[in-house]
């Protein structure tokens, strides 16, 4: 009951703040101007920072705008081996059933955060999923970084705001993902609202060289150039909060093509406003083709200048917080 007062209260806690905030920041930026993605260290060195206290931060703000149901909705779908990209502080842990899922790998860009995910884990080490692998890997690495391994599973929670490149981040997650398997997604972005986009235009660049994350970017574009570039699968996306949140069911389509440049991504103004003005849910569902279709007609271009990533040391496992030989080394170098 109280969870339920919680999400009812932070459906007008929401609407009411992004109204101020509109107010506050009208004119201030242009409709569909992004903020300049931090690089790849400052992003990390954010991530680090905030470790240890970015549940305290945030956990208000996902309780009061039910992130955790959808999270549990999110999570509830996920079977057999199970790989998390991103992973962060283990937020999703306690949904993981362990009746539906053998094993559970973790990757995050992170050491810190890592940590702290792999210690969650440990606590939760009766009642939970067995974790397979614990591996520090960016995104746009996380094939390489696992050697190749694939999942019935892959789950990807507010990861593709904290990327250079989104749509590599998906053909990495392709890569990953078996034939037949599922790709879930829980991602925010522009809403196709002009004044709420308003807002997040407003206010992105000091929130991404606070958290390390563009929370303005056309999450529909992302997902429809993954489709076009390696044929992702897009089965379902569901929009909540305005529409600036995407509840995304995907699978892996032909075998992404390796080598093409990464390329940075800037959302797109004049996106179409979802067709339910009053609604705070709004179904976007199709299937295949019938699915990139839908996300067309909502989508612009989103590839900007291409430019390399720089990936650093993408398979440092976590060893401190892993009794030694708990897990096996992903980079091969002995001394994990």
């Amino acid at each position: 009951m109280n969870r339920a007062m919680f999400a009812a209260g932070g459906a007008i806690t929401f609407a009411s703040a992004v109204s101020i905030g509109f107010m506050m920041n009208k004119g201030s930026k242009k409709s569909g101007e992004s903020a300049t993605m931090p690089s790849a260290s400052a992003r990390i060195k954010s991530f680090d920072a905030l470790a240890k206290c970015y549940d305290d931060k945030i956990g208000t703000d996902e309780t009061v705008m039910g992130m955790w149901l959808l999270r549990r909705w999110l999570i509830g779908r996920a079977s057999g081996d199970v790989l998390e990209v991103a992973a962060g502080t283990g937020r999703n842990l306690q949904y993981y059933q362990k009746d539906k899922c053998k094993t559970l790998t973790l990757t995050d860009a992170s050491r810190p955060m890592l940590e702290v995910c792999v210690s969650e884990a440990k606590q939760r080490e009766s009642s939970g999923v067995p974790i397979a692998r614990a591996v520090r890997a960016q995104a746009e690495g996380v094939g390489r970084a696992l050697g190749g391994q694939t999942f019935d599973t892959v789950v990807d929670t507010f990861g593709l705001c904290s990327v250079a490149d989104p749509v590599e981040a998906l053909g990495e997650m392709q890569r990953a993902c078996k034939a037949g398997g599922k790709i879930l997604l829980l991602e925010h972005g522009r809403s196709g609202w002009g004044w709420l986009d308003s807002v997040l235009d407003a206010n992105a660049q000091e929130h991404a060289d606070r958290w390390g994350c563009v929370w303005n970017r056309d999450i529909r574009a992302i997902l429809k150039e993954a489709s076009d570039k390696s044929g992702l699968q897009v089965d379902k996306v569901d929009t909540y909060h305005f529409g600036t949140t995407f509840f995304v069911v995907a699978s892996p389509g032909a075998s992404p093509q390796p080598g093409a440049a990464p390329r940075q991504h800037k959302p797109t103004a004049g996106t179409q406003a979802p067709p339910h003005a009053a609604a705070d849910h709004g179904a976007a569902a199709a299937a295949g083709t019938a699915a990139r279709g839908a996300l067309s007609s909502n989508s612009g271009n989103a590839a900007g200048n291409a430019t390399k990533v720089a990936l650093g040391p993408l398979a440092t496992c976590v060893a401190s917080m892993i009794p030694k030989g708990a897990f096996p080394c992903a980079c091969g170098c002995g001394r994990c």
